[in-house]
């Protein structure tokens, strides 16, 4: 069927299927239903891809992912094959180590350096670390911050207020109650998932991910809806 190949910027459903596996999982095992991977994928990027097909696909690929029984229903986690086999094909940039995060910070610097000048930042947590690592950025950019958890410090505003004497610019607002969980970057040409709040990169083991095109549309939409209803800050 033509809509079941139409697909974000990867190649099959069962490619985005071990990407929902695997971003929830984390380095952690997560058990998921059909419809519980089904609904994130509807509810988080706007894919349509019906649970009965989601269950036939997994059941077919018994050698990327492990199943059990529950209440009558299958649940599904990732193996280390599966997370293989997505690395590949959604080229995963990186799985951030604690042990080499300086190289990890430069990195994500050096990353952020070559951004576009449109860039758009969803991340729930923001204190001053977060604009520590924004001030990669080149200039000319101009930022648009969404987040709901503010540090609030005196030191966190002089950054900010530097930050907009320095050729570029940044504006945040927050969330009036929180509904963001989401952690991603986007700018002109594309969109960086978060395994992390930028105030807790390379504290912790996390991971980078560039989503596909479709995924970025969607994304951007909701960054939009959200963007439309907060709050200045600050």
């Amino acid at each position: 069927m033509k809509e079941s190949k139409k697909v974000h910027d990867l190649d099959s459903n069962l490619e985005k299927i071990l990407s929902v596996l695997e971003i929830k999982s984390g380095n952690e095992s997560c058990w998921l239903t059909a419809t519980d991977i089904s609904k994130i994928l509807f509810d988080d990027y706007g894919i349509h891809v019906h649970w009965k097909t989601i269950s036939s696909i997994l059941l077919k690929n018994t050698d990327l992912v492990i199943r059990r029984k529950r209440k009558l229903s299958w649940q599904f986690s990732i193996l280390e094959k599966g997370r293989e086999f997505i690395s590949r094909t959604v080229r995963k940039i990186n799985v951030i180590d604690p042990e080499n995060s300086i190289q990890n910070v430069i990195t994500f610097h050096d990353f952020l350096s070559g951004l576009g000048d449109n860039i758009r930042i969803c991340d729930p947590y923001l204190d001053t670390n977060t604009i520590e690592h924004l001030d990669s950025c080149k200039d000319g950019v101009k930022i648009k911050l969404i987040t709901h958890n503010i540090k609030d410090s005196g030191r966190l505003r002089q950054l900010i207020s530097a930050f907009n004497r320095s050729k570029r610019h940044i504006e945040i607002k927050k969330t009036p109650i929180s509904v963001i969980h989401d952690r991603y970057i986007i700018d002109d040409k594309i969109m960086l998932i978060l395994g992390t709040s930028l105030n807790g990169f390379g504290k912790k083991q996390c991971f980078l991910i560039k989503a596909g095109k479709d995924i970025r549309s969607a994304m951007l939409n909701n960054f939009k809806k959200h963007w439309s209803t907060s709050n200045p800050w600050p």
